[in-house]
């Protein structure tokens, strides 16, 4: 199976967990991992800091 960078990020992206990622590169430490194949987008970056406002917003809200 060919997974290139562009395809694997997009699998990040869409919320692959980076364990499993790491399963199927077949990398035994997790630092190869995320050092060649885990980029954070702003885009990731952005909704992530929105659940977490949302989460404390509403719990204060409620």
């Amino acid at each position: 199976m060919y997974l290139d960078i562009v395809s694997l990020l997009s699998v990040i992206t869409n919320g692959m967990p980076e364990l499993v990622l790491m399963k199927i590169m077949a990398h035994s430490d997790f630092n190869t991992t995320h050092k060649y194949y885990i980029n954070i987008s702003k885009k990731v970056k952005q909704r992530e800091m929105q659940e977490v406002f949302n989460d404390v917003f509403y719990a204060r809200a409620s």
